[in-house]
């Protein structure tokens, strides 16, 4: 029998809410709902060290399904007026992404505009151009789920006029003149600003999102760059697209010039579903290949991405295939992703160890094949052949997973 090992990581991020009850007003309102992600900005010293800036981007899912490319927002004025004339020459001001639609571990997994409960969008440093960044990879949904309290607690700022202050609910702050409604500088003393949940040089958004999320500028006239990734807290099949808890998802990249216009772009050349895998797992080069072993557990990646694992860690053994007696069926279970589903992945059986494989036709000299759908989880089937075997003095029946891409 020829088992693979296969792990499945994802990640939830925690986050707690920092709510105040006080009396205040405002003139005008901020554009935000749950969802849209958000630009935020800061500097560690120098002009524009005691505020943030941050700027509505618009919905999440309108980039994860390249519906808004282009250019997305002229904000050179705002930044002149939080940062200094020059701001784009500050390598002390730093510039990231996030947003969440709602961060809610418990109660129904509800989807909206194909997003699921707990569904992150989080940038990650690209400094060689679009697409450039070592992909985010949570540990598990709960992880995810913490790190999205922790991105919705901070959207709560947008609900602060001052550090004591908070306005009624659905109203946001005062936005800046030349922002359109959707940009607004906040005190560092304010009640969940940027910098207090994206700190520099330490974790944002929770323990586990260490590094990476804010770009410095510095850059010149040259663009900075951001790859923006989606990450799943909560599984749902109603999810588009229904990814790997805690895999990060390459939605696009965004970049910011000197003139202070923020463009977005799609992946330049979407890869195949094995490809958009190793990606998720910063797999590169040799340890990308298809038969490589790169966590040493003496299965290939091809059988790990079938079976949903993960090649970079030796664990999971709980997701290698079986093989079990039913009477005069030898029975071989095995799991396999649903995207895998394009690789040509099927049972092989032999009466000798390692010699002379033949592969189990359902139909054929009375092997069955047997497909449930989700029947480990959401995003994965199970797959049960049925080979006949009679026991007898000395018989034997191997089986294996082959996958070929």
């Amino acid at each position: 029998m020829n088992l693979g090992h296969t792990k499945s990581i994802s990640a939830f991020a925690l986050f707690s809410f920092i709510m105040a009850s006080a009396a205040g007003t405002v003139q005008a309102q901020m554009t935000y709902v749950p969802g849209d992600i958000i630009l935020g900005f800061q500097a560690t010293g120098g002009d524009g060290s005691s505020n943030t800036y941050v700027y509505n981007l618009g919905a999440g899912a309108g980039f994860r399904d390249g519906a808004t490319t282009g250019l997305i927002a002229t904000i050179n004025t705002d930044l002149n007026n939080t940062f200094g004339i020059g701001w784009y020459e500050r390598g002390d001001v730093y510039w990231g992404i996030a947003g969440v639609r709602d961060p809610a571990a418990g109660g129904p997994n509800t989807v909206v505009n194909g997003d699921a409960k707990a569904t992150i969008y989080v940038s990650r440093i690209a400094d060689a151009g679009a697409g450039t960044s070592v992909p985010w990879v949570l540990a598990s949904g709960p992880t995810v789920i913490s790190s999205a309290t922790s991105v919705s607690t901070m959207q709560f700022g947008f609900n602060t006029t001052n550090g004591s202050d908070v306005i009624a609910p659905e109203t946001q702050r005062t936005p800046t003149p030349s922002s359109n409604g959707r940009g607004t500088v906040q005190g560092t003393g304010d009640i969940n600003n940027w910098s207090i949940f994206n700190p520099v040089g330490g974790p944002a958004f929770g323990s586990v999102l260490t590094g990476g999320v804010q770009a410095p500028l510095g850059r010149g006239v040259a663009a900075s760059w951001l790859d923006l990734y989606r990450i799943m807290g909560r599984a749902s099949a109603a999810a588009t697209p229904n990814t790997p808890l805690g895999q990060g998802l390459l939605v696009g990249s965004f970049s910011l010039n000197a003139a202070g216009e923020v463009r977005f772009q799609v992946p330049s050349v979407p890869s195949d579903p094995y490809s958009t895998w190793t990606d998720s797992f910063g797999l590169a080069g040799a340890d990308a290949e298809f038969l490589a072993d790169p966590d040493r557990d003496g299965f290939g990646n091809g059988v790990e991405f079938v079976l949903g694992g993960n090649p970079k860690l030796p664990v999971d053994a709980d997701k290698a295939p079986e093989l079990t007696r039913d009477g005069d069926f030898a029975v071989f279970t095995y799991r396999r992703a649903d995207a895998s589903a394009a690789l040509n992945s099927s049972a092989e059986t032999s009466a000798t160890q390692l010699v002379s494989w033949s592969p189990a036709v359902n139909g054929v000299a009375g092997v069955t094949v047997v497909t449930v759908d989700d029947g480990f989880g959401s995003g994965v089937d199970r797959v049960t052949v049925r080979l006949p075997w009679t026991a007898q003095a000395g018989a034997s029946i191997y089986a294996r997973l082959a996958v070929k891409k």
